[in-house]
């Protein structure tokens, strides 16, 4: 329930703090697809210690967010106690997660070759979650890790979350 209570309120801090774009709509043509979180391969998110049995798609339960594709694992695989959310867009930029004023404590840091940014996200105790985004050529990925209950953390989630990061940066399109 925590999980979904605060990946709801992660999705709308986003969306809700997003800038308007103007101009004309261009029909997409079949051949474009946004990225999907959920088409990591699940070797990929065996290798990173995650559980891929614990794949949740936020679109399967109904919830979407208009610019977003979302998914999320937990882990440790066989003793989970956090989960690993990410979300992918093709309309925001990295500036725009830097320009959120839920947003603080950034550090820069080189992650599988990118540039990307380490924060935090002011809803949560800072202990309890970790966030991290980075730019691609068709728009940013950010990822979270999330204590399953407030209180739990068994190591420094920040550390988890550039690990988890290093671990599927090669799944996401260039930048």
């Amino acid at each position: 329930m925590r999980k979904a209570c605060l990946t709801a309120i992660s999705v709308a801090l986003l969306v809700g703090c997003s800038t308007d774009i103007t101009g004309d709509a261009i029909a997409d043509s079949p051949t474009d697809q946004t990225f999907d979180p959920c088409t990591i391969p699940d070797s990929t998110i065996t290798a990173a210690g995650l559980d891929p049995a614990s794949k949740d798609s936020m679109a399967d339960k109904g919830y979407t967010t208009p610019g977003w594709t979302i998914c999320g694992w937990e882990g440790p695989a066989g003793d989970p106690w956090y989960s690993f959310t990410v979300y992918f867009s093709e309309t925001h930029t990295l500036e725009d997660v830097r320009g959120n004023p839920q947003n603080s404590d950034f550090s820069d840091v080189s992650i599988a070759g990118r540039t990307a940014v380490v924060y935090k996200v002011d809803i949560v105790d800072e202990s309890d979650t970790c966030d991290v985004a980075f730019d691609t050529a068709s728009g940013v990925a950010t990822f979270t890790v999330l204590t399953l209950e407030a209180g739990i953390a068994r190591s420094d989630v920040c550390d988890i979350a550039e690990n988890h990061v290093r671990d599927v940066a090669m799944a996401f399109p260039a930048n």
